[in-house]
């Protein structure tokens, strides 16, 4: 898309010799005091997090593709989904990328970036996968003269990685559980559910359980919707579950996506030991048009336990003016509850003394650009962090 890209490194290699040149903030590089008696191979590469501008919905996209239901219209497309450098498309490329998504694959940073010769190829070529070339031969005659190439960020089947701003749907996309109460060494089954799934094409998000409270036993997908390859459980001991979600084409009126059996190891209730963050991977959901919503977990039939801590969701989110954050606390103490933006910039810090049981704080927020904001409650010995979706 006509994006100049900076730290390109170019390599030409010459019959004995290899020159380097990296590309400036232009995106122009140069090559002098080469020898008209030598033959010479240009190249490009580049390193980068393989994650840049990768989530699910690119996994959409190459899943709509492969099952013909929304080709890939720009020749570039082809060459981002072949993640396993195949030369064709198909759901080893899907479940490679998903990998990498998940946490499960942290070995394909050398592999982020295909660079090839700008021409009529790659801008219309849809067969590019059968012709095109990251080598360019460069003779003599070609000395002077401007040699141009594009860069193609694997993965990024949607070119997210060259945009300056993400815009999100107002509409939050919730998974919901039912809240209960545990008691010690109890084997709990929580089911999982999504609102809207008629309405969706797939999702990701990161699930938190508290590991001091909640053993991780068994996770059970509803294959009807979902398979084994979209957990990333590499974390599980520590209390994290990654989640790359892809909707069948045919999937069956239900909304449970997958249950999850734990042991308690203290008492206590599920909505204050489980909520959906950032912390993996970005939680997000999209729909059948691939709008991008936000994601919130919401809990059915809450289970106040005055002697138990608890952070629940703001009223009302999304906001506009003011919204009010409820807390429960086990006992008279100090908590401090701090608001920051997706870049961690702190926006605002309430601490102070807090009485036992339920406690509210109304916040606003000046000078801000609609978008989420995380708030976290801390004291002594509990942590827990949420966000909201804040409308300008």
């Amino acid at each position: 898309d006509n994006v100049e890209m900076k730290d390109v490194e170019f390599k030409l290699q010459g019959n004995e010799n290899s020159f380097y040149s990296n590309s400036d903030q232009n995106g122009r590089y140069e090559f002098t005091n080469l020898s008209s008696d030598e033959n010479y191979t240009l190249s490009a590469d580049m390193e980068s997090d393989f994650l840049l501008g990768v989530t699910t919905l690119d996994l959409v996209l190459i899943q709509k593709h492969i099952w013909g239901i929304k080709t890939f219209d720009r020749p570039y497309k082809y060459i981002a989904a072949d993640a396993n450098n195949s030369g064709n498309v198909s759901a080893s490329d899907i479940l490679l990328i998903r990998k990498a998504i998940l946490g499960e694959n942290n070995n394909l940073n050398n592999n982020s970036w295909a660079f090839t010769p700008d021409g009529d190829d790659i801008r219309n070529n849809v067969n590019i996968l059968a012709s095109w070339k990251d080598k360019l031969k460069v003779n003599e005659n070609q000395f002077g003269s401007n040699i141009n190439w594009v860069g193609i960020k694997i993965g990024d089947i949607n070119n997210s990685n060259s945009e300056l701003l993400e815009t999100r749907d107002a509409e939050n996309v919730n998974i919901y559980l039912n809240d209960m109460e545990f008691s010690k060494n109890e084997d709990i089954s929580v089911d999982f559910y999504i609102s809207d799934i008629e309405d969706l094409s797939g999702a990701q998000f990161t699930m938190n359980f508290n590991a001091d409270d909640l053993e991780f036993k068994e996770l059970i997908p509803n294959n009807q919707l979902i398979d084994k390859n979209s957990f990333g459980l590499s974390n599980i001991k520590n209390g994290q579950l990654a989640v790359s979600w892809i909707k069948p084409e045919n999937a069956m009126d239900e909304d449970k996506l997958f249950t999850i059996v734990f042991t308690a190891k203290n008492s206590g209730n599920l909505s204050s030991n489980i909520a959906i963050t950032d912390d993996r991977i970005t939680s997000e959901a999209y729909d059948n048009e691939l709008n991008i919503h936000n994601m919130d977990l919401e809990f059915r039939n809450i289970v106040e336990n005055k002697e138990d801590y608890a952070l629940y969701q703001n009223v009302p989110n999304p906001f506009v003016n003011e919204t009010t954050i409820s807390f429960n606390l086990p006992e008279n103490q100090n908590a401090t509850i701090t608001f920051t933006d997706m870049t961690g910039r702190i926006l605002k810090r309430i601490s102070k003394d807090f009485h036992k049981g339920k406690n509210s704080v109304t916040v606003s927020f000046d000078n801000l650009v609609s978008g989420v904001i995380y708030y976290k409650l801390e004291t002594g010995k509990f942590t827990a962090t949420k966000k909201m979706v804040y409308i300008k």
